[in-house]
C-alpha cells in the first residue's frame, strides 16, 4: 500500500483513510461503510486514491467483517491500467458511435446500449422489441436482407456481418454496420449479441470519393492526352486508352506491373532520368523524348505526389518533323539569303531596326554587320529623303500585305549617294514582323543611261542640222555648178557665180564644224 500511495508506513498509519480517497469518493465510501459495518458478507468495490505525487490510482477491493474484533479485512489491487483502458474504450466506441445490442431468445428481449439508442434517435428510456428493432430497418432490400441474415445466425450460426441503411426515429435514412454472433446451449441458440455502428458519414464520404473517382476516370479516358500514374515503387496504377493507343501497351500488361519492368529499355532515357528527378525534388517536369521503338516523339509531363507520379503525354512526332522541315527550309532560305550577290536585308516593321543582312549588303553599304544592327533604314536614307520614307511607311502601316518597288536613293557609310531598285515583302522572322529587302544598285546603269540619251539627244540635233542647215547652201551649190557653162562667157557672170559658190561653201563648211563639235561627246566609260 505504502508503494501505491507513495508514503511511508509510518505516514500511512499517522493519517485516515479518507485522507488518502480521491475527494469525489469520500462521500460514497463513507455510504458503503455504513452499511457494510455489523454485516457478515464478503464486499466487492471500486474506488480511488490520490498519491503523494497526486497521481490517482484505481484500487478494487475484496473486503470482509471481522466483527468479534470489530475490524475491516480488505485486500486491494491496482487497476489503474484496466480503468484507463475501459475509459479509452468507451470514448473510442463513443467517437466511433459503436453501440451493443442483445437478442436474448429464452427471455425473448431486446437490450439496446446507450449509443446504440443514439443511432436509432430513440429516447434514453425506450425499450426496443423484435418486432420494433426491425422496422427501423429501411424497408425493402434492407428489412429483408436483415430478417434472413438474422434467422441464418439463429438457426444455423453463421456470424451476422452487414451494412444496411435505417430509418430512424426521427426519419432520418442512415448507413449502419450491425454485427452479430449466436450462444449456443445444447445446440440451441439463446442468445445473438454484438455490435450495432453509424457508418452513415463513412459510406458517404466512400460514394463522394467513388464518384469523383468515377467522374476523374471519365476525364482521364475522355482527354486527348496519354495519361499513366505510378505509386513511390513505380508500380502502374492507372494506364488510359489514350496510353494503350500512343505507347501501344494494354492496361492488362501495364496495371500494377512495374513501368521500369515492361519498358525496360528505357533505363537511363531522358524520360526516366526526369521521371526520378520529379521525384527526387518534388517539382514537376516538363520535356520531350524520343522512343526508339516506336520511333515517336513524345512531349511528357510529370506531376510528383505523395503517392507517386502522375505523367501526361502526347505523341507530337508529326509536329517534329513539321519542325525538321521548318529548320531544313530555314536553313535554305539562310542559305540562299546569305549568298545572294545583290544586296538583301530584314527590318523589323515595328522598330525600323535592321534584324538581318547578307555580305553583300555589308559590302556595298561599307557597314560592319555590328554596325547594321544597331541602325535604321533611316540611318541609309540621304536626310532630305527621311520625311518621303515616313510618308511612305504612314501610307502601309494599315496594309500588312503590301509590296513596294522602285528605285530611290540610298547612302553609303562613305557618304556616298547611291540609286538602288528595290522589291520587298512581309515575313515573319524571329516571331517578329519584319519586312525583307532586296536592293539592286543601278547608279552605273543610270548614268550610262543618261550618257546615251544626251548623245541621242546631240545626234538629233546632228540629224536637223543634216536635214536642214546642210542641205540650203548644198542646194545652192548645185543650183550654181550648171550655170557656170552657161555664163562662161560672161566674165562679170562667171565672178559672180564664183562669189556666190565661195559663200555657199563657206556656210557649209561652218555647219560642218557645228556637226562635228556635236559628235565630240566624251565616252562613258562606266
Amino acid at each position: 500500500m505504502s508503494i501505491l500511495l507513495e508514503y511511508s508506513e509510518e505516514e500511512i498509519l499517522s493519517k485516515t483513510l479518507g485522507e488518502f480517497l480521491h475527494p469525489d469518493e469520500l462521500e460514497t465510501s463513507k455510504n458503503r461503510l455504513k452499511s457494510f459495518i455489523g454485516q457478515k458478507q464478503t464486499l466487492y468495490f471500486e474506488n480511488r486514491f490520490v498519491a503523494k505525487s497526486g497521481k490517482v490510482i484505481w484500487l478494487s477491493w475484496t473486503a470482509s467483517n471481522a466483527s468479534e474484533e470489530g475490524l475491516i479485512f480488505a485486500v486491494g489491487k491496482d487497476i489503474t491500467d484496466k480503468k484507463e483502458l475501459k475509459n479509452l474504450l468507451g470514448k473510442v466506441t463513443t467517437l466511433a458511435m459503436v453501440g451493443g445490442w442483445e437478442l436474448d431468445l429464452q427471455k425473448g428481449t431486446v437490450y439496446w446500449s446507450k449509443i446504440t439508442k443514439q443511432i436509432h434517435e430513440v429516447e434514453p428510456g425506450f425499450e426496443p422489441d423484435l418486432k420494433t428493432g426491425i422496422t427501423f430497418y429501411r424497408e425493402g432490400n434492407d428489412r429483408d436482407t436483415i430478417v434472413q441474415l438474422l434467422e441464418d445466425t439463429i438457426q444455423k450460426g453463421n456470424a451476422l456481418d452487414v451494412e444496411c441503411q435505417i430509418v430512424t426515429a426521427k426519419g432520418n435514412t442512415r448507413w449502419v454496420r450491425v454485427v452479430g454472433e449466436p450462444e449456443f446451449v445444447d445446440s440451441k441458440c439463446v442468445r445473438v449479441y454484438g455490435s450495432f455502428q453509424d457508418i452513415d458519414a463513412r459510406v458517404k464520404a466512400e460514394a463522394r470519393a467513388k464518384a469523383a473517382l468515377e467522374e476523374r476516370n471519365v476525364i482521364l479516358e475522355s482527354i486527348g492526352d496519354a495519361f499513366f500514374a505510378v505509386d513511390k515503387n513505380w508500380m502502374v496504377t492507372y494506364w488510359n486508352n489514350m496510353a494503350e493507343k500512343v505507347l501501344g501497351k494494354p492496361k492488362s500488361e501495364m496495371l500494377n506491373h512495374n513501368l521500369w519492368h515492361v519498358f525496360a529499355e528505357s533505363i537511363g532515357s531522358a524520360s526516366y532520368q526526369q521521371y526520378h528527378t520529379a521525384v527526387a525534388t518534388g517539382r514537376a517536369v516538363h520535356f520531350e523524348d524520343y522512343y526508339p521503338p516506336l520511333k515517336k516523339w513524345y512531349e511528357i509531363s510529370a506531376y510528383p505526389s505523395a503517392n507517386g507520379l502522375s505523367a501526361y503525354f502526347k505523341d507530337v512526332t508529326e509536329r517534329k518533323q513539321t519542325e525538321r522541315l521548318l529548320i531544313d527550309s530555314q536553313k535554305r532560305y539562310s542559305e540562299l539569303f546569305q549568298l545572294s550577290p545583290l544586296p538583301n536585308w530584314v527590318f523589323d516593321v515595328d522598330t525600323l531596326r535592321f534584324l538581318d543582312m547578307n555580305q553583300a549588303a555589308i559590302d556595298l553599304y561599307g557597314y560592319t554587320r555590328e554596325e547594321f544592327l544597331l541602325m535604321t533604314i533611316k540611318d541609309i536614307r540621304p536626310a532630305e529623303d527621311i520625311l518621303k520614307l515616313e510618308d511612305i511607311l504612314d501610307a502601309y502601316k494599315d496594309q500588312p500585305l503590301y509590296k513596294i518597288s522602285g528605285v530611290i536613293r540610298h547612302m553609303k557609310k562613305s557618304g556616298e549617294v547611291i540609286m538602288v531598285d528595290i522589291k520587298s515583302a512581309n515575313i515573319q522572322y524571329q516571331g517578329k514582323n519584319a519586312r525583307i529587302i532586296l536592293a539592286n544598285d543601278i547608279t552605273d546603269r543610270l548614268k550610262y543611261i543618261n550618257a546615251i540619251e544626251q548623245q541621242n539627244e546631240k545626234l538629233k540635233e546632228i540629224s536637223w542640222m543634216q536635214s536642214h542647215l546642210v542641205r540650203a547652201p548644198l542646194a545652192r551649190i548645185m543650183g550654181l555648178v550648171p550655170l557656170l557653162s552657161d555664163a562662161i562667157d560672161t566674165p562679170e557672170a562667171r565672178e559672180q557665180i564664183m562669189e556666190y559658190l565661195k559663200l555657199s561653201a563657206n556656210e557649209l563648211d561652218s555647219v560642218i564644224g557645228d556637226i562635228t563639235d556635236k559628235t565630240n561627246v566624251v565616252p562613258y566609260n562606266g
